[in-house]
């Protein structure tokens, strides 16, 4: 296996594990009658620092995996989802341990940041057509669509995460047909063997 191989192994594995997490928030819970506390909506929430710093490992990996094709675009859509990822994180540590006035700004801010990166990163895999675009659209449609479907579009999100990951991680690149630049299928005149000349 080969270390490209496995750099989108390891991250595709961390963005479809960031997706499960961003898939199941806000679902019912089955476990919340059962129990005292949140139940199983607790968890989701108390990992949820680290599936945003495991949903910015599997883009990283994804923008790697692309950035030839998909060009600035996929670059800026990391660089957002990053800075974005790191105010949610920096938040939730401090929030732990001190109520900080400000932390609804700075949690606003985050969730834009992190909006734009997965617009951004998403229309990416629908330029770039490395990857399906199908699912780039998914996971650039989630954020857009918010003031319809509400928290849902986490969900969607989500599922958005897991199928890109599952790509990421099967390395199933989308098949090109090798065709001649001007748009023939025909093998250039260059390239044809003449059998008079042949020894």
């Amino acid at each position: 296996m080969t270390r490209s191989l496995k750099m989108k192994r390891w991250t595709g594995t961390a963005l479809i594990l960031a997706g499960i997490n961003y898939a199941l928030t806000g679902l019912p819970d089955p476990l919340r009658p059962l129990t005292s506390g949140n139940g199983l909506s607790g968890i989701i929430w108390l990992v949820y620092p680290i599936a945003v710093i495991l949903a910015l490992v599997g883009f990283a990996g994804l923008h790697f995996a692309q950035a030839e094709k998909a060009g600035k675009l996929s670059w800026w859509g990391l660089s957002f989802i990053a800075i974005g990822a790191l105010m949610s994180v920096v938040m939730a540590v401090l929030n732990h341990f001190i109520a900080l006035p400000v932390a609804y700004y700075v949690n606003l801010a985050a969730a834009v940041s992190l909006a734009l990166g997965y617009i951004l990163i998403g229309l990416a895999v629908k330029r770039a057509g490395v990857y399906n675009g199908n699912q780039g659209l998914l996971l650039a449609a989630a954020p857009l669509v918010m003031i319809v479907i509400g928290n849902l579009w986490v969900n969607l999100l989500g599922f958005g995460m897991i199928a890109l990951g599952y790509s990421l991680f099967m390395d199933k690149r989308i098949a090109r047909p090798l065709t001649d630049p001007t748009g023939s299928n025909e093998v250039p005149k260059s390239e044809h063997i003449d059998p008079a000349n042949q020894g």
